[in-house]
């Protein structure tokens, strides 16, 4: 069983997508904002990450990057980014993210990339 952080604000992609990780039996934490997940980090060390991008008070790209430069942060953790059809893939590489997930999603999307990083 993995534990898993999502970091977003909108609460029927929250619900949703914690609903589809806890029925593939993980564990959820959830945080509302760029801070409260970071804190988040420092305190559990989740096994995956799953960012929003418009997240407030730090956006998702600007808390992947505070994430990746913490040295307190392992580097192994996969942090995977919430999208939508305009979403920047520049912006989440060079933020450091591993990969994205449509915030329109299928189930079935959700169990690959549990697969292959949880």
């Amino acid at each position: 069983m993995a534990k898993v952080l999502i970091a977003t604000n909108d609460s029927g992609v929250l619900d949703t997508l914690a609903a589809e990780i806890q029925g593939e039996g993980h564990e959820v934490d959830c945080a509302a904002d760029g801070q409260e997940a970071y804190d988040q980090v420092l305190g559990s060390c989740p096994d995956l990450i799953v960012l929003d991008p418009a997240l407030p008070v730090f956006d998702g790209y600007e808390i992947c990057r505070i994430l990746r430069d913490d040295p307190d942060v392992p580097e192994r953790i996969p942090i995977l980014f919430l999208t939508t059809a305009d979403s920047d893939q520049r912006s989440m590489e060079r933020a450091g993210g591993t990969d994205s997930l449509p915030k329109q999603h299928e189930a079935w999307q959700v169990r690959e990339l549990l697969t292959r990083y949880a």
